[in-house]
């Protein structure tokens, strides 16, 4: 609760104050933000204000979220847990497909472990970072590689993740085949279009009967 971590903090921001190596202070905010489940900017900005009042009242507290929210995110926490667990390929490879990725750099990586996969080699993080250019996106995944994943919540996050990749795909579907349909003229055409969308949707429907399923 806010409370039992207001008194957390309590204790660790005088110790923080300490630290002159900013590297060493970023990663307590990394551990913290894993232990404490809170947004790690928040945690920065409540310690710039204990520095200056001496206080800690996170009143306002703003809870880590297990699930991603953005689709780029999920995409990513994919992709990185097949490098992280290589156990992990042909069970992600089963449920995801090159096409579930809206990023070109994130399919390109995905192909890359695949690619290492079937030459039974394990895939080496340098040479995928090289694949990176992407200043922002290297960023990314590194904080990701480095962070830290309990695993009784990874494979939860997984679900989530590969859930919202799926989801999307099918409603980016449902949208061009809407969109296709106010060009028709026939009929028939019609009612063809009519019937592809009813199967997506119902493919829709037993993705969420089965969201919690999608790996084990």
């Amino acid at each position: 609760n806010v409370e039992g971590k207001n008194k957390i903090l309590g204790f660790i921001f005088p110790v923080i104050s300490q630290v002159n190596d900013e590297i060493l202070k970023s990663d307590v905010f990394r551990v913290l933000s894993n232990r404490l489940k809170v947004e790690e900017g928040v945690l920065k900005s409540e310690f710039q204000k204990f520095a200056r009042t001496g206080r800690v009242l996170l009143s306002r507290i703003q809870e880590k979220k297990d699930a991603p929210d953005s689709l780029q995110y999920a995409e990513l926490f994919v992709v990185v847990s097949m490098f992280e667990n290589p156990g992990l390929i042909d069970k992600i490879r089963e449920s995801v497909h090159l096409y579930h990725l809206t990023s070109p750099l994130l399919r390109k990586l995905y192909g890359f472990v695949l690619e290492y996969r079937q030459k039974n080699e394990k895939v080496k993080t340098d040479d995928m970072l090289e694949e990176i250019k992407d200043p922002k996106m290297k960023e990314l995944v590194i904080k990701e590689l480095l962070s830290e994943k309990y695993t009784k919540h990874l494979a939860k996050q997984l679900n989530d993740c590969i859930y919202k990749l799926k989801m999307n795909r099918l409603e980016r579907s449902v949208k061009l085949y809407n969109d296709k349909i106010r060009t028709l003229k026939n009929f028939q055409d019609v009612k063809k279009v009519e019937m592809v969308i009813q199967r997506i949707m119902n493919e829709k429907k037993e993705l969420v009967a089965g969201r919690n399923k999608l790996i084990e």
